[in-house]
């Protein structure tokens, strides 16, 4: 029984880091921090941008269509995922690495998401979910108003959190609707450990991979599943060669590149263009983030990699934060007469550090 326990345990653990699946030899913690600074994006794009942007005068802009690019963050992780996913591969693991990270993945990924689908349930049936009420405060109806209010029953949110997440497409139907990423990071996980274990009897396998993954980002239903196949190939590149040595020319070329695409992405947001197109930024982007000495550097510092380790927690405690504990402070701000532009920063940016704690 306690080895079960125990068992259980480490497998809670590490499915809140699901992506950091390598060993710590020879391990890159700059992932670790692009990850954790790219929920943080996702976070701060739901509370400032989506929730209350109606009440804080100037806050979509071009700097904050890229800081707050929810979408983008979501695509940068798809290709670290590819990335970390293979780089035990590379690193010496082989085909046996892969087997194991197959038979592990899904409880990897199921058994956080359950453990937040037992909080949504909780909170649903203690009459904690206030987002219906909110949501006609805040003029957010279309998004924080559609999400799903009257609790489902405990089999349901098994059921949820054990497959249907990765293939339920119908946002009604959704527990939580901000897992629609599960849908491409399983796909995406098994599309990867299938090309690993294929590659070494595929004659000019990079090349091949090269091609499908242009493919898949000129087409914008299959961009994300480019991300993946990408992040193969940055993960082959970054342990046989390492982009630092390869690529780091100066200390300018690659933080002007980031500068410029940061720029175009800040802009097209901005202006709600280019929404289905984001693999495009995101592929160069990590691409630039590895080369930029200055900037590995700054996402191996601590916080960088304390936000690294909240990642995946972060992506999935937000949204019971915000239907709960988000809805109620909205609510008791109407009631005093208090929701103003700057109260309403002050709400959001305290949401995001409850669920930074939580």
């Amino acid at each position: 029984m306690a080895s079960a326990i125990q068992t259980i345990s480490r497998l809670a653990v590490a499915g809140f880091r699901p992506l950091n699946v390598w060993s710590g030899q020879g391990r890159h913690n700059e992932i670790d921090g692009l990850r954790g600074w790219a929920a943080l994006s996702v976070l701060m794009s739901h509370l400032f941008i989506v929730l209350f942007g109606a009440f804080i005068p100037g806050i979509s802009n071009p700097l904050t269509g890229f800081m707050f690019d929810g979408r983008l963050a979501v695509y940068i992780f798809f290709v670290l995922s590819g990335d970390a996913l293979s780089f035990s591969y590379f690193n010496g693991g082989g085909e046996r690495s892969v087997v194991k990270l197959v038979l592990k993945r899904h409880s990897r990924l199921s058994i956080p998401i359950a453990t937040i689908c037992v909080s949504i349930l909780l909170l649903a049936n203690f009459g904690c979910v206030l987002n219906v009420k909110a949501a006609a405060i805040v003029h957010s109806e279309h998004w924080l108003g559609s999400f799903p209010a009257a609790p489902f029953t405990i089999l349901r949110y098994f059921n949820y959190s054990m497959w249907r997440v990765y293939i339920d497409n119908i946002d009604s139907e959704k527990i939580d609707p901000f897992l629609w990423t599960m849908h491409f990071e399983l796909a995406g996980s098994l599309f990867v450990f299938f090309l690993l274990l294929i590659r070494r009897h595929i004659a000019h396998f990079n090349v091949i991979v090269l091609v499908v993954s242009f493919l898949f980002l000129i087409n914008k239903n299959l961009s994300a599943f480019g991300c993946f196949t990408f992040g193969v190939l940055f993960g082959e590149f970054r342990v046989r060669i390492g982009f630092l040595k390869k690529f780091s020319f100066s200390n300018v070329v690659w933080p002007a590149m980031l500068l410029c695409l940061a720029a175009i992405d800040g802009v097209t947001q901005w202006k709600g263009l280019l929404y289905d197109r984001k693999a495009f930024f995101a592929v160069p982007i990590v691409f630039a983030a590895y080369s930029c000495a200055p900037l590995c550097s700054f996402l191996n510092s601590r916080l960088s990699q304390i936000l690294g380790v909240l990642s995946f927690p972060i992506y999935l405690v937000q949204y019971p934060v915000i239907i709960s504990f988000t809805s109620w402070t909205i609510l008791q701000a109407s009631r005093t007469d208090f929701l103003t532009p700057s109260s309403a920063a002050e709400l959001a940016t305290l949401s995001v550090v409850v669920t930074l704690v939580s």
